[in-house]
């Protein structure tokens, strides 16, 4: 049976403290398909008008705390962020999403490996963020409309991360819920990414 990505489909408006109570995906693989430590949970779902993307990480912030709250920002992968990759196989386009400590966030579109479309324009979205000593929780809410694909084309997807520090409490690793080949972790291989699957309600735990 083939491995899906679950869009859980849903009427409600979703919030970050809805995270503890709403069904998650445990995302607990490298990218190579071997256990992690890391202990993620993600929360992916849609309703008419959004996609709502968001995380629990069971671990201390590890960000880049010296930029303001809700900036949009390159290279998040430098330090915790959750990642949503999603495909268009018919129009061979992938846009990208990265969601991070301290609201922060970036979004791109790509028409092959790494290949940035132009006339890019961000996406239309909110955030909501919490965390403590010992973990953080992230939502990112983007209206469908302003996406750079039709949302009713997405094909494929994918979740991953990078979580934690090379040398620490918190090991460095690239988590996927694709496996991905490759001596190094690489998300950037849509061909890899799995069949999005949307027909299924988003429950409460």
């Amino acid at each position: 049976m083939t491995k899906e990505l679950f869009i859980k489909k849903t009427d409600r408006i979703i919030s970050v403290n809805d995270l503890n109570s709403l069904q998650c995906l445990s995302l607990n693989t490298l990218w190579n398909g071997n256990k992690a430590t890391s202990q993620i949970k993600i929360l992916l779902a849609h309703n008419s008008t959004h996609f709502f993307f968001g995380g629990i990480c069971l671990h201390k912030p590890y960000g880049l705390t010296e930029h303001p709250p809700g900036s949009y920002l390159e290279r998040l992968w430098e330090k915790d962020v959750i990642e949503l990759f999603l495909f268009s196989k018919d129009q061979n386009i992938y846009q990208e999403f990265q969601l991070a400590p301290n609201k922060l966030w970036w979004s791109h579109a790509f028409d092959d490996i790494r290949k940035r479309i132009t006339k890019f324009q961000k996406p239309r979205i909110a955030i909501q963020y919490e965390e403590d000593l010992f973990s953080w929780r992230a939502l990112l809410i983007i209206e469908k409309s302003s996406l750079s694909i039709p949302s009713n084309n997405f094909t494929h997807g994918n979740l991953t991360a990078c979580i934690g520090k090379e040398e620490g409490s918190t090991p460095r690793e690239f988590l996927s819920t694709a496996i991905l080949p490759g001596e190094k972790p690489n998300f950037h291989q849509p061909q890899e990414f799995l069949p999005i699957n949307t027909n299924e309600e988003l429950e409460s735990v």
